[in-house]
């Protein structure tokens, strides 16, 4: 004799073997499928036809498990591009402050009009390379495997650490610079923090590749 509540089980290992082994995802299938197949019976089907009809409706293993999976993906990358959305944001708002404040020093004190061109030439710099920087390692290094966005992500900062500590320890000692000449030194001195800025927010643009496109 048929046994509705064996089927049910059964229906129940196949897809915890097919992949779908979350309980609360399971039990709602489930519940899904019970559903269905007491409206079928109500309806004049018989118990093995109603479980038949139910569950070709609900879908095979590997459709269901294609489906959630799908689905926790979509949720995977809404959750980052949140993330990406607010770390770009973040940045863009930084580097505008930066190069605000900067330019109203360089209008406030009292520098002449050669120091003046050469630190608004610094902060065109740093925009032409915090700009160029983004597009390139989002272009080149976004889509790349996480490795190598990880190596360039942590190796950046190392570089510009090493950079500064050289440049205030090694240089800036050895070099007599009125306020003026330093303050322009600075700027030129921390230029090379925009590429750093622009090439996290490319990486944090940058979609990874696909394995299933290529």
């Amino acid at each position: 004799m048929y046994n509705l509540d064996e089927a049910m089980a059964e229906w129940r290992t196949r897809m915890v073997a097919a992949g779908i082994k979350s309980p609360a995802v399971l039990d709602e299938l489930e519940s899904h499928l019970q559903e269905d197949v007491d409206e079928r019976i109500r309806s004049g089907a018989n118990a093995p036809e109603a479980f038949a009809a139910a569950e070709e409706r609900l879908g095979q293993a590997n459709r269901l498990k294609a489906e959630f999976e799908q689905a926790e993906g979509r949720t995977a990358l809404g959750s980052q591009g949140w993330l990406r959305a607010f770390a770009m944001g973040l940045g863009i708002l930084m580097g505008i402050c930066f190069l605000g404040f900067s330019a109203f020093g360089l209008l406030k004190h009292e520098l002449g009009v050669w120091h003046r061109v050469l630190g608004f030439s610094a902060l065109g710099a740093m925009g032409v390379l915090g700009s160029g920087s983004f597009l390139l390692s989002r272009r080149f290094l976004g889509p790349a495997e996480p490795r190598l966005k990880t190596v360039a992500a942590f190796g950046g900062p190392v570089v510009c650490v090493a950079w500064m500590f050289g440049f205030f320890h090694l240089i800036l000692p050895h070099c007599e610079l009125e306020i003026a000449s330093l303050i322009v030194a600075l700027l030129w001195a921390l230029a090379p923090g925009a590429v750093l800025v622009g090439t996290s927010l490319g990486l944090a643009e940058g979609q990874p590749k696909n394995p299933a496109a290529s």
